[in-house]
């Protein structure tokens, strides 16, 4: 309850036969019908225990609705070209009456196939791929965000279980694909969670939390463990519509914000170096060294001393 910040736990009022398996990496959004007024929880693919295969577990493609207000679920009957049996695809609210599916892990392969699912109508459409145009290659466990007509997605693994290095944003008016100039470091990740927002003042961000650095033929409890926030602002405009490539791309864990405040003053430091308090006898000389390099601790206490005592 949002309203509360108290957590309740729904006993749905169904059968068990009407309920979804038991599963991970499944996707799910809120849907309320115009029309009927009846809101609930579309919850689709994913993979779980099937005690009948080989493997001891299965992907599923199903498709469920649960009525908040009835507190049941029902299976439903989805028409049209729909994803196989995946998981760890990613999933999202769309306009109105829809939600977007890209990539995922299936049976056979890796995929960086687009659905649309109208949830009105209870029917899939596959988006057809452009020859000629830029689209990302397939992955699972990617960060996805979504705002506008705007949609990004971060990382994941690909068909090989190699970590992704690359980002994307997808202007889904026009259905192209722009890549992002991202650090590699904060982009090559799995399992992250991200969010796409529209701001009054500075315009779209992501925002990217979290996530793994993934090891292969490491256990999933070893995994190294990330605990990082970057941010990356999106401030000029072409054609209407923001470009991808980010102007600002900050860290907000602490160190990241120290290294934002250590910016900012060398910025203010190359501002002074074209101004007349320069020292003479060679400081800006000195200043202009440090700024070509990496500082080291005199470094930037030289360069702090320097700014506070003008």
């Amino acid at each position: 309850d949002s309203d509360t910040i108290i957590w309740s736990m729904e006993n749905p009022k169904s059968s068990d036969s009407l309920a979804p398996m038991k599963k991970q990496d499944c996707g799910m959004v809120y849907y309320q019908n115009p029309t009927t007024g009846v809101a609930g929880l579309c919850v689709v693919g994913g993979a779980g225990i099937d005690s009948s295969s080989k493997k001891g577990w299965k992907y599923t493609n199903e498709v469920h609705f649960f009525d908040l207000n009835e507190g049941t679920w029902s299976k439903c009957g989805v028409k049209g070209n729909g994803p196989p049996p995946c998981s760890g695809f990613s999933f999202h609210a769309f306009k109105e009456d829809k939600a977007i599916l890209f990539g995922g892990r299936s049976e056979k392969a890796i995929s960086n196939d687009i659905y649309f699912l109208n949830l009105e109508e209870w029917s899939w459409h596959k988006i057809a791929k452009p020859l000629g145009s830029p689209w990302p290659n397939g992955r699972e466990s990617h960060a996805f965000g979504y705002c506008d007509q705007f949609l990004t997605v971060v990382g994941g693994l690909n068909n090989d279980d190699v970590m992704m290095e690359d980002a994307w944003i997808l202007n889904t008016d026009s259905m192209e694909w722009k890549e992002m100039a991202l650090p590699s470091e904060n982009s090559s990740r799995v399992n992250a969670t991200a969010n796409l927002l529209q701001t009054k003042n500075k315009g779209l961000q992501l925002i990217l939390y979290g996530g793994s650095k993934f090891v292969r033929g490491t256990d999933h409890n070893q995994q190294p463990m990330l605990s990082h926030t970057f941010i990356a602002i999106f401030d000029t405009v072409i054609d209407g519509h923001k470009k991808s490539m980010p102007s600002v791309w900050y860290d907000l864990s602490p160190m990241g914000l120290q290294v934002k405040r250590l910016n900012d003053t060398v910025n203010q430091l190359k501002a002074q170096m074209n101004s007349d308090i320069m020292e003479p006898h060679g400081g800006s000389e000195r200043y202009r060294d440090l700024l070509m390099k990496s500082p080291e601790l005199n470094d930037v206490l030289y360069l702090l001393s320097k700014l506070s005592s003008h």
